[in-house]
Formats: C-alpha cells, structure tokens, sequence
C-alpha cells in the first residue's frame, strides 16, 4: 500500500466526519428555532388562558387543533434531534463480524494494551481506515436522513406557530 492510498484514505475519512458535523450544525440551528418557538409559547401561556376564557367554542376548538398540531411537530422533531444526535450504528452488524475492534476509534482503541497497540501492521490500519469510511459514511447517512426530516416537520410547525401568534394577536 503506497503513501498516495493511505492519504486517499485519510481524505475520505475525513470528508466523511465533516460531513457528519455539518449534519450535526444545520440540527443545532433547528434546535435554536424550536427552542425559541418553545419558549414564545411558555412566555405567552397566560396572556393564552386569558385569551381562551373570553372567546367562543369555536374558537377554543380551532386553537386547541392548532396547539396539537404544534405539540406533535414539536415532539416529532426532538424524536428526530435524537436520533441525530446518536444515530445508534452497530459496526459489527454493518461489517458482519462480532468480534471487530477497531484500532481507529477512540471506544475501542481505549481497550488494547500498549503491546497490541505497538505490533499494530500498516495493513491493518489502512484496513481499518476502509471499514471505518464504510461505518462513518452509514452514520453520516443516518445523521443527513434525520436533517431532513427534521427540515420536512419544520414547516408544518411554523405555520401551525404562525396561526398560534395571530391567535395571540387578534384573539381579544
């Protein structure tokens, strides 16, 4: 195996994690958005029992179908930050061997004593590196379909938090 290989290798791995982080950042930036539409609604919840308690059935009904709605796009996406957050990939599974341990991972590097550590062939790195490509590109995978999904709940839930806010505003 030649330098070139190995560094072709390396690149790829690590494309692969920034790409795994730029998953993890456009979640971050959801977070922040249902954090803050979360916290309109905690803000706002008396002006809200104030407002229900004066105004018609029919009104309380449209509010209470919108409120679910809102509840279940809310729920719906910390289900999704969750598993983006831990994706929850068996690299075993994904390699079909019950015994691989990994010399690149920190987890599983953690375990081998210093005299594995130092009979460790470059083969078997640059094997290694391969099947962590393989697990790492199943992980950015699983990350990148929770983003957009997240992204898919995202509208439903601004609109449902728009007709929220114009109830607040004009429901006197």
């Amino acid at each position: 195996m030649g330098s070139r290989e190995l560094e072709f290798f390396m690149w790829h791995l690590n494309y692969i994690t920034d790409q795994i982080k730029m998953a993890d950042n456009k979640m971050n930036f959801l977070l922040a958005i249902y954090l803050s539409l979360i916290g309109v609604v905690t803000v706002n919840i008396q002006k809200i029992f104030d407002i229900l308690g004066k105004i018609s059935w029919r009104y309380k009904c449209f509010f209470f179908i919108d409120l679910l709605i809102l509840l279940g796009c809310v729920t719906g996406f910390i289900f999704l930050f969750i598993n983006a957050v831990s994706p929850r990939i068996d690299p075993r599974k994904i390699l079909s061997d019950e015994n691989y341990i990994s010399i690149i991972f920190w987890g599983d590097l953690s375990k081998v004593d210093m005299n594995e550590f130092k009979n460790i062939k470059m083969e078997s790195f640059v094997e290694d590196l391969q099947k962590q490509i393989l697990i790492n590109a199943r992980i950015a995978e699983r990350k990148f379909n929770s983003v957009k999904n997240a992204y898919n709940v995202f509208l439903p839930t601004f609109i449902s938090f728009l007709i929220f806010v114009i109830f607040l505003i004009f429901g006197r």
